[in-house]
């Protein structure tokens, strides 16, 4: 049954403009008709004067007055019909013009990236929505038409959308209205929300506009939460200076205070105080905090002696921030007898200095968990150290008259040396003192400044909020603190600042002055902007490596899909057999370079840290087994030996990403063989660690060579992309990649890659992987069948969607002989026409496409009721999985890569179309084997053992190459076993690797 259709703007805009422009044309007939009626009325009125006059004038008048009237109708009809013709050219032109703008109205409404609906307030049903709405919210179309508005899952306050209503009633428009919405995954979202009242087909009804303001709010977030930060430690410095048990030099009570502040503030389990010994022989603490029992202690002590490194780091550094204290240089030395039995793992110290002397050191210890610190922790920290040093001094002043001169001494030696500039204001934000370190800091003579406005140092643009903030500390006691502004430097230059600044009142309340600390943040303020930049230029090269890798892998596996596509099907049919040594040319270098390929593309992915790893459970022996024969096959080739050694009894089978550990094995065994031409190659794996039960083992993988080995400064350069070492004749072949690729998965794998080599001697690559031990192993048996001539059932329709006309043709060829009726689409508009004319089963659907691509091409297909069910599989090219995972987003079944494999194809379609294939029927000398007996119609001489067992192993790889080399050249050494030689390469050359692999055992056991 057909739906009912859903009002879209431009057909509600179209009928309220139809019955408006009935209804003035209604009005123009009947006020017309009156006019006419009341015509004639006159008219008769006339007549009957006439008649009166004809008996006047006689009947002569009477005929003169009968034809000015006949005349008078004639010309009142003439412009009666001017005047309709008139009026339906406008009728038209307005009709035409309403058209075009409703046209206009639909296209922006839809294209708009600001999500847009419209809602009948009525009964509150949502009339329209464009795609970025859609997109938004994560809902479909059906999901959201016809539906209330106030009733979707969108709203997480219900209240909202009430409210929403009642003000577009009240007001008739609402304008950025923040609200929370939910999206369809359950993601809850922020956005600001406008709307006004409209009226369509006579019904009040809204537009509504979204913007989303989520990553907005959440910069913000973290901006308060980081300026928050800052302030409370600007807030805790500012308390600590202005603290009575400071100002007695109360010196138990002042560094309890700094201590609970900085394991407060910070969030740390444990802050600490340590001063030096008269002799400087150790250290001991002054005082511990502990946050977790609120709790001061004192008493311990460390040695100098004992502990060197650490307390040479304490006089050579301005503060010791150890994210990692056990492995930290300067603090490693503690862990044994301080970090472990403390379970500390990172600590901040700052060294505790009057002047250039070095008295004790702040420690700020973190447990369990590690911690880095950031550049503002570790100011705040040394500021408190700054604050510590000067209350130590203050209590030092107290004991004595002549410690009261030395501490006058070495605090302004503090003050001077201090990494930030003190200075003191008076009540009218004059400079009564800075510290002498404004010479270094920002280049003028301190006595120059002393006398001046504060206002005159200060940038123009920043002078009016400084201001205010100053006269709000005068008024009403308000503290300056984290306040950021520009300082004029002497060079002319404007350096970024921060400060904070308290009063000191009398006993009356009145300001007698005021002090404060300011601190250069230029170099932060710089390096934001820095980041800021680099990380969009970052953005920008990202962008543009992706979209050429991307292009570059389209472009290249493109011609891929006809070459090796076409050497599939010339195989299937009759061939001379120098045709197939041709076409085995051709696939083996399309093979080469489709794997060069997938190289430089692995290496992107692994870069971009997109690569990920596929674990699965295979059998390990045999794994290894069919690495090892195929390069028995290279090595003789070569003529050198080749070996595999298991130093240990192998699990039977692990979980591990089989086909990345085959990737690094061959790679490795490969540049061994290349590089050797003496001698032989050596494959060791062995267990390091026995497995145990639902346990892991540890397997080490070792590739020895006597090749020609490497220098030793080139050992690192051999794992750099692109990069080649050695004999230059030998770089011609492969790309560099291998190594770089082998390095990043083996790590990926969670082990190392190593390599040990004696120049002119061999090489030695090595790594270990921890891979989980499968308990119970049961080999999977290989179900055989013959080949596919075509399919049970009613004829299915084919819809071959691609740009090329080579690729369109490789499909076609394929399936066309199973019996498939097919139609070829040349880009994705081409195909939204076909199909709707040819209805297909399947759509093989390109994604890069001219006109329109496959992606808006699938989607326009699946908003239509007649495609919602159609299998559509994407065919491309791209080898990156957000492109496979993008066509399956936008409603393909399936994605089959190009280049195209037959039997990769045909499963596809069998799973998607639930088809039953027909094969073809079975001769009686065929030696086609079956799933469930293997037979051969006549005795044939057989190879063998050994030869039959390097034989299936090369079928388990699917090295069909390899197979039909060996095969060849078993029938060179014995011509009697032409007829062996003959169906294996049979079985290879058309990709029959189960058929093979059955052959081949059934073969083994008739040897036996």
């Amino acid at each position: 049954m057909n739906q009912p259709t859903q009002a879209s703007p431009q057909n509600v805009a179209q009928s309220h403009y139809g019955r408006s422009l009935v209804l003035a044309v209604l009005v123009l007939f009947v006020l017309g008709t009156a006019g006419l009626v009341g015509w004639f009325v006159w008219q008769d009125r006339q007549v009957q004067n006439g008649q009166a006059m004809v008996l006047l004038f006689g009947s002569g008048g009477a005929i003169a007055v009968s034809a000015l009237v006949a005349r008078w109708i004639c010309l009142s009809f003439q412009q009666l019909v001017e005047s309709k013709t008139q009026l339906e050219a406008q009728v038209q032109t307005q009709t035409q013009a309403l058209y075009q703008s409703e046209e206009k109205f639909s296209k922006a409404f839809r294209s708009s990236p600001n999500p847009l609906a419209i809602v009948q307030l009525t009964n509150g049903q949502v009339l329209e929505v464009n795609d970025s709405f859609l997109q938004l919210s994560g809902y479909s179309q059906s999901e959201i038409l016809g539906k209330n508005a106030l009733k979707l899952p969108l709203w997480v306050n219900p209240k909202d959308a009430i409210a929403i209503s009642r003000c577009l009633q009240e007001t008739g428009s609402v304008h950025n209205l923040e609200i929370a919405y939910r999206t369809q995954a359950g993601t809850i979202r922020t956005a600001l929300l406008s709307a006004e009242l409209l009226e369509l087909d006579g019904k009040p009804c809204a537009i509504y506009v979204n913007t989303d303001i989520t990553d907005r709010k959440w910069a913000e977030t973290i901006l308060t939460y980081s300026k928050q930060q800052l302030d409370l430690q600007n807030s805790i410095l500012d308390e600590l200076t202005r603290s009575h048990a400071l100002d007695r030099g109360d010196w138990k009570t002042v560094v309890q205070e700094i201590t609970a502040a900085a394991g407060m503030t910070l969030a740390v389990e444990r802050a600490s105080i340590w001063l030096y010994t008269e002799v400087k022989s150790s250290i001991y603490c002054v005082d511990l905090y502990e946050l977790w029992s609120d709790r001061h202690t004192a008493g311990m002590e460390i040695s100098s002696s004992d502990y060197p490194t650490y307390f040479q780091a304490l006089e050579a550094d301005e503060i010791i921030a150890a994210t990692d204290a056990k492995r930290d240089l300067r603090t490693q030395e503690l862990s044994r007898c301080y970090l472990q039995p403390n379970q500390i793992a990172s600590m901040l110290d700052a060294p505790i200095r009057l002047g250039k002397e070095t008295i004790g050191v702040l420690c700020i210890e973190r447990l369990s968990v590690f911690r880095p610190w950031t550049v503002e922790e570790q100011s705040f920290v040394r500021s408190l150290a700054d604050l510590i040093s000067l209350a130590y001094e203050t209590d030092q002043r107290q004991q004595a008259e002549v410690a009261l001169r030395q501490s006058e001494l070495k605090f302004r030696s503090i003050v001077e040396n201090a990494n930030d500039i003190i200075y003191m204001l008076t009540p009218e934000a004059i400079f009564s003192y800075v510290s002498p370190n404004w010479a270094l800091i920002l280049g003028h003579n301190p006595a120059d400044i002393v006398g001046s406005s504060v206002s005159l140092m200060i940038h123009p643009d920043d002078r009016q909020r400084c201001t205010e903030q100053f006269d709000q500390l005068i008024q009403k006691d308000t503290l300056i603190s984290g306040l950021d502004y520009r300082v004029h430097h002497q060079d002319g230059t404007w350096r970024w600042h921060i400060s904070n600044l308290s009063a000191v009142r009398d006993e009356a309340g009145t300001v007698v002055y005021c002090i404060g600390i300011t601190r250069d943040i230029s170099d932060r303020k710089a390096a934001e902007i820095e980041l800021q930049i680099a990380k969009e230029a970052a953005e920008v090269a990202n962008t543009a490596k992706s979209e050429f890798l991307a292009t570059m892998s389209h472009e290249l596996r493109t011609p891929l899909t006809g070459i090796l596509g076409y050497a599939q099907i010339l195989k299937r049919g009759s061939l001379t057999a120098e045709q197939r040594k041709g076409l085995d040319t051709i696939q083996q270098c399309g093979d080469h370079l489709l794997m060069l390929i997938n190289d430089v593309l692995d290496l992107a992915k692994i870069e971009t840290q997109s690569m990920t790893l596929r674990p699965t459970e295979f059998q390990l022996p045999n794994f290894l087994q069919a690495i090892a024969t195929l390069f028995h096959l290279r090595a003789d080739q070569k003529g050198i030996t080749f070996l595999y050694e298991p130093l240990t009894s192998l699990p039977e089978a692990v979980q591990g990403d089989e086909q990345r550990l085959r990737q690094v094995l061959i790679n490795l065994l490969s540049n061994a063989i290349k590089f050797t031409d003496r001698g032989g190659v050596v494959l060791k794996v062995g267990t390091i660690t026995a497995p145990l039960l639902h346990s892991s083992t540890r397997l080490r993988f070792q590739v020895e060579d006597t090749g020609i080995g490497i220098a030793p400064e080139h050992r690192q350069e051999i794992f750099q992309s692109f990069h080649q070492v050695g004999d230059r004749d030998r770089m011609i072949e492969g790309t560099g990649l291998g190594l770089a690729i082998s390095q990043a998965l083996v790590e990926m794998m969670g082990g190392t890659l190593t390599v040990d080599s004696i120049n002119g001697t061999g090489s030695c690559f090595a790594f270990e992987l921890d891979l989980p031990v499968v308990e119970f192993w049961q080999e999977k048996t290989l179900v055989q069948t013959p080949e596919v001539i075509g399919y049970q059932g009613s004829r299915r329709r084919v819809l071959v969607v691609d740009e090329r006309s080579t690729n369109r043709a490789v499909l076609v060829q394929m399936l066309a002989p199973l019996g498939f009726e097919l139609m070829e689409a040349e880009n994705g508009q081409d195909a939204l026409e076909k199909a709707a004319q040819f209805r297909p089963d399947v759509i093989f659907m390109d994604l890069v496409m001219p006109v329109m691509d496959g992606f808006e091409a699938t989607r326009q297909l699946r908003r239509s009721p007649t495609f919602q069910d159609t299998i559509i599989i994407a065919a491309s090219a791209s080898a990156f999985e957000q492109d496979q995972q993008a066509s399956l987003n936008v409603g393909c079944n399936a994605f089959l890569p190009k280049p195209i494999l037959y039997e990769n194809l045909l499963d596809m379609l069998k799973t998607l179309l639930t088809l039953e294939w027909e094969y073809k029927p079975l001769m009686p000398n065929s030696q086609i084997l079956t799933s469930t007996s293997i037979s051969l119609s006549e005795p044939i001489p057989l190879p063998s053992l050994e030869v039959l067992d390097t034989l299936i192993h090369l079928a388990r790889m699917g090295a069909v190459l390899e197979i039909q080399d060996q095969a060849r050249r078993v029938e060179h050494n014995t011509p009697l076993m032409a007829a062996f030689s003959m169906q294996v390469c049979q079985f290879a050359e058309s990709f029959q690797v189960r058929q093979l692999q059955e052959f081949l055992q059934h073969c083994r056991e008739r040897c036996i």
